[in-house]
């Protein structure tokens, strides 16, 4: 009798588990699809690339329609992420996901805290790891703390390897210090779909918006609302100019040093970097490519087990000045012999 209740067990136990792993992937494939078709804001410069992507979307489509598996459901929606081929347009698996894994965080978790380091009396080293703009404060604390320092000594060396972005705010301490003429600032228009409408639109609802931005993010939603499907402009500019009524003498020059995850709001820092006189980006690699497409919503498939990010703005550097895919080339190409970039850049 044990043995048979034992048995009986299991075998409930792995009818369970076996249900656990399955979803209605055509659905959940399908949303992405309509998402990605609707909303993305890249879409229409893909399909101008890629002539052939409704009949490529669709062999993807048609393998969701005969399978429940959520293994080969999340495959299936890896190669749909992957065609697309976007540093922007990205998906995940939530806590509801019979596949997701909880992290682990140990002693050998990155942390992300900005750091300041004085390598010799004429260069500071200030390392950067992420643009979460929750560190923002810790490295506008530190520059503060440091100014005079920072106010007499030659060279500044950014470090950003690593840095996958974030906001764009995070780096508005350093503008200053390497600022030597006005600064070129492209703006980004909206694919008023009606679901990016309706983002924006929520944003208007956020205590913590300035009176400014509120009015830009109304002024978005209005538009969009009265020209769905069509781009609207974030600015009444395409390009405006930043500038600052001075140029600090000191650092005399600044090194950023980047490698290839650096994306997002790292390179937008990197294109206002580049246009002063005083700065130099090194690196062994090309930044990581993800920029045109951007102010990314985040949706859910209908079985929650999946989340993806959907751009909804594009670039008015486009077409002409592109950053994705292939990111931003450094000033100084490093070799890969070089073993301590820091070290060697220091000591340009």
């Amino acid at each position: 009798m044990k043995k048979f209740i034992v048995a009986s067990v299991i075998i409930a136990s792995s009818f369970f588990k076996t249900q656990a792993q399955t979803c209605n992937c055509a659905a959940d494939f399908a949303a992405l699809e309509n998402a990605y078709k609707n909303d993305y804001a890249g879409m229409q410069d893909f399909a101008k690339a890629h002539p052939n992507y409704i009949e490529a979307i669709a062999l993807i489509a048609k393998q969701s329609k005969i399978t429940n598996d959520v293994a080969r459901c999340d495959e299936l929606i890896k190669q749909l992420i992957d065609y697309l081929n976007n540093g922007h347009v990205s998906y995940g698996k939530t806590g509801k996901n019979p596949l997701y894994k909880k992290p682990v965080f140990n002693a050998t978790t990155p942390q992300y805290n900005p750091s300041i380091q004085f390598l010799d009396n004429k260069t500071v080293k200030i390392q950067i790891k992420t643009c979460d703009l929750d560190y923002k404060n810790q490295l506008d604390s530190l520059v503060f703390l440091n100014y005079e320092k920072l106010s007499k000594t030659e060279h500044l060396i950014i470090d950003l390897r690593g840095n996958e972005g974030g906001g764009d705010a995070m780096f508005d301490t350093l503008i200053p210090y390497l600022y030597t003429n006005p600064i070129l600032c492209y703006s980004a228009d909206v694919w008023a779909s009606p679901n990016n409408i309706k983002m924006f639109a929520e944003f208007l609802t956020n205590p913590d918006l300035s009176p400014g931005a509120k009015a830009t993010v109304q002024k978005i939603v209005t538009q969009g609302n009265a020209n769905p499907n069509t781009f609207v402009p974030m600015s009444n500019n395409k390009v405006d100019s930043m500038i600052f009524p001075k140029t600090t003498p000191y650092p005399k020059k600044v090194s950023v040093i980047i490698d290839n995850k650096c994306a997002s709001a790292t390179e937008q820092f990197l294109l206002l970097a580049k246009q002063s006189k005083k700065t130099t980006i090194y690196g062994y690699e090309n930044s990581g490519g993800a920029l045109d497409y951007a102010n990314v919503n985040t949706i859910l498939t209908p079985s929650g087990y999946w989340y993806a990010g959907v751009p909804t703005t594009r670039s008015t550097r486009l077409p002409k000045n592109p950053v994705d895919p292939n990111g931003i080339k450094p000033d100084v190409l490093v070799t890969k012999d070089v073993k301590d970039i820091v070290q060697w850049v220091q000591q340009r």
